[in-house]
């Protein structure tokens, strides 16, 4: 899946690279950022919801998937969907109902989401 996305990517940089041709315009080369994620584990008794979404901007589809942990960092229980079209904000949404349901049919009543 990693693919695809880089694929996608290439194909949308090099689409505007050759607009940017047509109209004359400059463009930098992308910017190297880099984003340190640092996970904290939850209080003993408590559980983490982990969660990400993703949308296609060519189709629209979108997804979303998480996982859930408890104080000792174990992975508990995973997920992913396949949400069809919506936004990547509904879809983000879409994976914290689901992983806070997942929780609570889990008998996990601390637990909080991320």
């Amino acid at each position: 899946m990693d693919q695809y996305w880089k694929e996608a990517d290439t194909f949308k940089r090099s689409a505007l690279a050759e607009t940017c041709l047509e109209h004359k315009i400059r463009m930098k080369p992308p910017a190297q950022t880099q984003r340190v994620t640092v996970w904290s584990r939850p209080l003993l008794g408590w559980h983490r919801i982990n969660t990400d979404a993703s949308c296609n901007p060519s189709d629209g589809s979108s997804k979303c998937g998480g996982i859930l942990r408890n104080h000792e960092e174990e992975w508990i229980m995973g997920f992913h969907k396949y949400i069809d079209i919506c936004s990547v904000l509904e879809a983000k949404l879409w994976g914290a109902s689901i992983g806070m349901k997942m929780a609570w049919e889990l008998g996990f009543t601390k637990s909080r989401w991320n």
